[in-house]
């Protein structure tokens, strides 16, 4: 079903915006599918643009600049050839990116959950140093025998 209503859009926007805007965003199709990752969560050609921020990570998809780039191109009037070629490199990216990954609604994760483990305070290390001496094993005295030098037993066994 996800496919028949991909390629009946195809064909309705091909027909409402030209030939040149299904071309080109084939194009922007086909470039994000060769940079990118083949599938969620492996790295592509090009890095994934991730900003820490607090406990955050931001990650900035590819759709997502792609997106921004539009609406930046549109608001101060810069087109790379034509508007729609423009419109349709920066479409097929963003329509890649959404609609090849399952993750493209995934934009911040949490920096502990992905990268190490949130840093211990000084107090959860007294803590963890106290319990860990807390769970050493007793040392085991060592019963003497009869025979042993030095013990009263070797001396006296009924007192052994």
């Amino acid at each position: 079903m996800k496919k028949f209503v991909t390629i009946l859009l195809t064909i309705v926007a091909s027909i409402w915006l030209g030939y040149l805007f299904l071309l080109t965003g084939l194009l922007g199709f086909l470039a994000s599918k060769y940079v990118a990752g083949k599938s969620s969560g492996e790295k592509g050609r090009i890095g994934s643009i991730i900003i820490p921020f607090r406990r955050w990570a931001i990650h900035l998809h590819h759709w997502l600049y792609s997106l921004g780039l539009m609406g930046l191109s549109s608001a101060i009037g810069l087109y790379l050839l034509s508007p729609t070629v423009t419109y349709g490199i920066l479409g097929g990216s963003v329509f890649q990116g959404i609609y090849c990954y399952n993750d493209w609604h995934i934009i911040a994760i949490s920096r502990y959950k992905t990268e190490r483990k949130r840093p211990e305070s000084r107090r959860e290390r007294q803590i963890k140093r106290s319990v860990a001496s807390l769970n050493k094993p007793v040392p085991r005295r060592r019963v003497a025998k009869a025979g042993d030098r030095g013990t009263t037993s070797a001396v006296w066994p009924a007192l052994g």
